[in-house]
């Protein structure tokens, strides 16, 4: 009797430790791969089946002996092993998936990455944003959750509402909304509206509330620069609100309207000046200049019908630095490559030591472009930067006016040639100075990097150094997006057990034949 009773006692143990072998596996394998934040409590239910699955192979190590002496047993062994290895690498995707969010951007330019900008601008948050969104919950509702979502990935600091004004018309009259679209970013009392879903209007919001102080940005007027309110192909009124959108004040500055340049100057911006300075202006500019205030000169070459250049205009004011524009026009003509004229250099050669252009993989193009010469800057006193350079196919050509379009080794400059150059000195003196102003203007801004260089170049002289950095793209046809957790779903739900199947059918319609 007592041999029954321990023989009852051993085969109850045996099924205690299955049961608790089993059901531990299958809870671990289901809440790895549902709950995989709490991951600690998974292991310890693994290490609770491996502990009774260990005992009760040692309990049962004859039966094993035998069993595996079975050819019919050490088939279904391998069905088994094969069983436990699917689990586990779906439970390891899985875990990947989820802990390691990424996505497959197949647009041409990206645009369904969020750009190093905006990620620099989520990271340094240290206030919540909250945005309230107007829109139809099951229209635009979905795509600006969306994007809010993949903000909220890089912080904490974002939070959202979306209202729909025809059930809740209340909010909508609190907020003055009369129609769809409207989106509100609040901050400590302030707010910043605006309607189009993109990620510039989206980081441009959270940039405007974010920052404690707006830096004020002049450009020069009054002798013949380009104008920041004309809409015409030639001018910056793009430019100006892409400035604005980076939460600047920009204004125009007649120096023969002002006594001086304003003490409230961050920036001043020269671009585009073909007519001449007068004495008093360029001695206004250098007292400016030598008060460490930072300026960005842009200058064209003379066109054929002008006498005008910048001997008689910005050169006096950047002579006395070492630095002379050449107005010469540079030709390449590698630029044919690229779809464009021989005139409008395509430049691919940046300083990657220097932040304006250290992240810096497209080109940039420059319509009817003239060198700047830096040979007599005194490398003592200030630090040389070749932001850009023209390429080894490129030169100088002096004749343009004269319609003459061929390389003169006595009176030309051979390439690669100074295109943008930045001068700073040990005091905080900068002074940025590009020999074209036209790539920048509202025909030309959104071709390849032309306003990253521009608004970079602005963000390193006014010391916003969290602002520099690449910036969103504009969107293009023929883009497909998914999530890293959709991609390893499809791959565990289907693509693995449609393999183990397909290759079981194969196998059985073989056993079959034989």
């Amino acid at each position: 009797m007592e041999k029954i009773a321990n023989k009852k006692e051993y085969n109850m143990t045996k099924k205690i430790l299955k049961t608790t072998a089993l059901t531990c596996f299958i809870l671990f394998f289901l809440w790895f791969l549902f709950l995989p934040q709490f991951y600690r409590f998974a292991y310890a239910l693994l290490i609770i089946s491996a502990l009774s699955a260990i005992t009760l192979a040692v309990l049962n190590r004859k039966e094993i002996g035998l069993w595996f002496k079975d050819k019919k047993s050490l088939m279904s062994l391998n069905a088994l092993i094969s069983v436990i290895v699917v689990l586990l690498i779906a439970s390891g995707l899985n875990y990947i998936a989820n802990n390691n969010d990424k996505k497959l951007d197949l647009t041409r330019a990206k645009v369904n990455t969020i750009s190093n900008q905006t990620i620099k601008i989520l990271k340094s948050l240290n206030k919540e944003i909250h945005f309230i969104a107007f829109l139809d919950p099951a229209i635009e509702g979905v795509s600006f959750k969306y994007a809010i979502e993949k903000y909220s990935y890089y912080t904490n600091k974002i939070s959202y509402e979306i209202v729909d004004p025809d059930k809740d018309p209340i909010k909508a009259r609190n907020y003055n909304i009369v129609k769809y679209g409207t989106i509100i970013a609040t901050l400590n009392g302030n707010e910043v509206r605006f309607e189009s879903l993109t990620e510039e209007d989206l980081t441009n919001s959270i940039i405007r509330l974010s920052r404690n102080t707006k830096k004020k940005i002049y450009f020069l007027s009054g002798h013949g620069e380009r104008s920041i309110a004309s809409d015409d192909a030639s001018d910056y009124s793009i430019l100006k609100k892409t400035m604005t959108g980076q939460g600047y004040t920009v204004e125009n500055l007649n120096l023969l309207s002002n006594s001086g340049v304003p003490s409230d100057t961050n920036l001043l911006i020269i671009a585009g000046a073909n007519k001449a300075f007068f004495d008093k202006e360029v001695k206004v500019i250098q007292e400016y200049i030598d008060r460490n205030g930072p300026v960005f000169i842009l200058s064209d070459p003379s066109m054929p019908n002008t006498t005008i250049n910048a001997n008689n205009n910005v050169n006096k004011i950047i002579s006395a630095l070492g630095l002379r524009l050449r107005n010469d026009v540079i030709v390449d003509p590698q630029s044919k490559l690229f779809g464009v004229t021989e005139a409008m250099p395509v430049v691919q050669l940046y300083d990657k030591n220097n932040p304006i252009t250290s992240n810096f993989n497209e080109a940039t193009i420059y319509p009817f472009a003239q060198s700047v010469d830096a040979s007599k800057v005194n490398k003592s006193k200030f630090d040389l930067i070749e932001l850009c350079k023209t390429g080894n196919s490129s030169w100088g050509e002096t004749e343009a006016k004269e319609g003459k379009i061929s390389f003169n080794k006595d009176r030309d400059y051979r390439g690669p040639l100074d295109l943008c150059v930045l001068l700073s000195d040990k005091k905080d003196k900068d002074i940025a100075v590009f020999g074209n102003s036209s790539f920048v203007s509202n025909q030309y801004i959104s071709h390849a990097a032309n306003s990253d260089l521009f608004m970079n170049t602005v963000s390193y002289l006014v010391k916003d150094n969290d602002l520099i950095s690449i910036r969103p793209k504009i969107d293009e046809a023929g883009k497909f997006m998914m999530p890293g957790g959709l991609m390893v779903g499809m791959v565990v739900v289907y693509v693995i057990p449609f393999s183990i199947l397909s290759g079981g059918l194969v196998y059985w319609y073989k056993r079959r034949k034989k």
